[in-house]
């Protein structure tokens, strides 16, 4: 419709500015009219995304022109590609050209023709700076100073490859057209493709009216990555990135982002371009995205992505407490395995010493008998001492069954050496010291002889009171004699007889 000229201003100031002027030849009335509204939509902006209008007129031949702002930079996918710009630097510079398109929104003003080549970026004070431009064939929501220009129907405007189907189908369009051409834009430069291949009719430079794009839904970012194949190393290359890297990037939130952009049906995409912005601000920043479900799991990985050295230090303080609750279980535990042994060893030593006691003293009494002055002259046997001794035994330590088992060990031994064998066959535990305080159950078992493999079985009593002392008693006469140590701790060093 135009063409644009580098000219330079001479008065009232001097800079280079751009100049467009309508093609000799199509100044028809309708490209006039398309003209005056591209002039007048132009002069109501004022963004520093957007290339400003500084003068209007018209030639001494009547063809009208407009003087704008000379932006003196690249279109932005091949500004990206040179600076090897990041996927991240790339949403935020894209950013800044959603900012401008909601600012010509704002003001009542659909581009209806975004693309990167009317998408300039130049570098200002060290820092990128995208320009929107042409507005040829934009469309005021209110037409004002009573510019008015329609589209008839069937009439295609824009660029084949980043219009909405509504668009492209000749329909009525509202700034959610902008919306899905900003996300086409956005997936070429995080991609490097187009996220669907054009028709062959659309590719050749021609539309065909009575043929309207049919509905299509975009493929994913991360699906058209992978389908670049062996292409990803040259374009992840010129992201200064790794192609896996690219692609975890790209799945995911990134996903979502563009398909919500880029949807068919103008109701499930973005209503605007700020919120589009507002979620890849939201991205970068690793919060949760408004394209997606806000589930908790989701939520909770923004989270920890975004307050990363404080769930760390979290992490580092739980795991601090758990240990430290570990260790001093295992420490407690420890120490009272520690006081029950120390406890145990002291009442055996305590038992011990007792039954020495006792044993001591009952040895004492019953070697008083051979004192002269008690005998009075009467022949003192051992024979009689240790009977005397086995029969008061049983009462004198019927409470004390340790004391008693050491003696009733004793006698037999001493009865043993004698040669009298019935005597220390008589001298077994008695059923009394077997049942009295401390036994809680007698539980038969075999018993091997020591000299022969015949079986005695002699029941075993034992106690659950290391206190308490645990006896072997046989309740029937028999004609063996069996030596066997006692199986509880506290009788490891006394020897008992049963049969």
């Amino acid at each position: 419709m135009g063409v644009v000229y580098r000219a330079r201003q001479l008065r009232p100031v001097q800079r280079i500015v751009a100049l467009k002027l309508i093609k000799l030849g199509i100044d028809t009335p309708q490209m006039v009219a398309r003209f005056e509204s591209e002039r007048q939509s132009l002069a109501q902006l004022e963004h520093p995304g957007i290339a400003r209008v500084y003068d209007a007129g018209a030639t001494d031949h009547g063809r009208p022109f407009f003087v704008m702002e000379f932006v003196d930079g690249k279109p932005i996918a091949e500004f990206c590609d040179e600076a090897h710009m990041t996927v991240r630097q790339r949403l935020a510079l894209f950013q800044r050209v959603c900012d401008a398109v909601q600012h010509a929104h704002y003001k009542g003003i659909i581009h209806r023709d975004i693309k990167p080549s009317n998408i300039l970026v130049s570098v200002i004070d060290g820092e990128p700076q995208p320009k929107v431009i042409d507005f040829g064939v934009a469309k005021a929501t209110q037409p004002a100073r009573g510019v008015e220009f329609q589209t008839y129907a069937g009439q295609f405007v824009g660029t084949p490859a980043y219009t909405s189907p509504e668009q492209a189908a000749g329909g009525d369009v509202d700034t959610r057209a902008d919306v899905y051409s900003l996300g086409v834009v956005l997936y070429e430069l995080l991609v490097g493709a187009l996220p669907f291949e054009l028709r062959k009719e659309v590719s050749a430079g021609g539309v065909d009216p009575s043929r309207p794009f049919p509905d299509r839904e975009p493929r994913r970012p991360s699906a058209g990555w992978s389908s670049l194949g062996g292409e990803q190393e040259q374009v992840a290359a010129r992201r200064a990135s790794e192609p896996s890297q690219i692609a975890r990037e790209l799945r995911g939130d990134l996903d979502r982002i563009l398909i919500k952009a880029m949807r068919t049906d103008r109701e499930d995409r973005y209503a605007s371009a700020a919120a589009l912005s507002e979620d890849i601000r939201r991205y970068l920043n690793h919060e949760p995205i408004l394209a997606r479900p806000p589930t908790l799991a989701y939520q909770a990985r923004k989270f920890t992505r975004r307050n990363r050295a404080l769930v760390t230090a979290l992490v580092a303080i739980l795991v601090a407490i758990v240990l430290g609750a570990s260790a001093a279980m295992i420490g407690l535990t420890r120490a009272r395995e520690a006081l029950s042994r120390e406890a145990a060893a002291l009442r055996e030593e305590r038992n011990a010493r007792q039954v020495a006691q006792a044993v001591s003293d009952f040895l004492r009494e019953m070697l008083a008998e051979v004192d002269p002055k008690r005998a009075q002259g009467r022949p003192v046997l051992v024979s009689d001492l240790l009977d005397r001794a086995a029969a008061e035994l049983p009462v004198k330590f019927a409470s004390q069954p340790l004391a008693a088992a050491s003696l009733h060990s004793t006698l037999s031994e001493t009865y043993h050496g004698l040669g009298l064998y019935a005597r220390a066959l008589g001298t077994r535990v008695p059923r009394s010291i077997c049942c009295g305080a401390g036994v809680e159950r007698i539980i038969p078992r075999p018993w091997t002889r020591w000299s022969s493999s015949e079986r005695c079985c002699a029941p075993i009593v034992f106690s659950t009171k290391p206190s308490r002392c645990c006896a072997i008693w046989s309740p029937a006469e028999s004609d063996c004699m069996v030596r066997m140590r006692c199986q509880h701790a506290m009788l490891r060093r006394h020897w008992v007889f049963c049969c």
